[in-house]
C-alpha cells in the first residue's frame, strides 16, 4: 500500500493532467453505460406509441452518446499516456539523482549492469500503471456495473 501511495504522489505532481484522466475517464464510462439505456427507452417508446419517428430521434442520439464517448475514451488515453509519460521522466530524474549521491563504497559492491536493468524495467512498470492500468481498471468497473443490472 505504501509502494501504490508513492506511485500516486508521482501521478499527483501533474494535478491538471490526473484530474483531467479521470474525469475523462469517468466520463466515457458513463456515455457507454447510458447508450443500453437510451436503446431501451428508444425501443419502449416506439412500441407504445406505435410513432416510428421518434426512433429516428433515439438513434441520433445514441449515435451523438456513442461518438462523444469514443472521443472522451480517447482523451482519457491520451492524458493518462501523457500522465504516464511525466511520473516515468520524474521517477528516472529522481533515481539519478538518488544514485548520484550514493557513496562510492555502494558501486563497489554493486555492478552498474545489475542496476540500469532493474531501474529501466521498474519505471516501464510504473508508466505502464499509470496509463493502460487506469483505463483497464476503469473498463473493468463498468463491466462489473454492467453485469450487475
Amino acid at each position: 500500500m505504501n509502494i501504490l501511495l508513492r506511485i500516486v504522489k508521482y501521478g499527483w505532481r501533474h494535478k491538471r493532467l490526473t484530474v483531467g484522466a479521470l474525469a475523462a475517464i469517468t466520463i466515457s464510462t458513463i456515455a457507454v453505460m447510458v447508450i443500453p439505456y437510451l436503446l431501451g427507452v428508444a425501443i419502449d417508446e416506439a412500441l407504445n406509441s406505435g410513432d416510428h419517428s421518434r426512433l429516428l430521434f433515439f438513434t441520433g442520439v445514441i449515435i451523438l452518446t456513442g461518438s462523444l464517448g469514443g472521443g472522451v475514451n480517447y482523451g482519457a488515453f491520451y492524458l493518462s499516456t501523457s500522465v504516464s509519460q511525466r511520473v516515468g521522466y520524474d521517477l528516472r530524474n529522481d533515481f539519478l539523482r538518488k544514485l548520484q549521491g550514493l557513496s562510492f563504497g555502494f558501486y563497489d559492491h554493486r555492478q552498474t549492469g545489475d542496476l540500469m536493468p532493474r531501474a529501466t524495467v521498474d519505471v516501464d512498470v510504473m508508466r505502464d500503471v499509470m496509463s493502460g492500468r487506469l483505463i483497464h481498471c476503469s473498463n473493468s468497473v463498468r463491466i462489473g456495473i454492467e453485469q450487475h443490472k
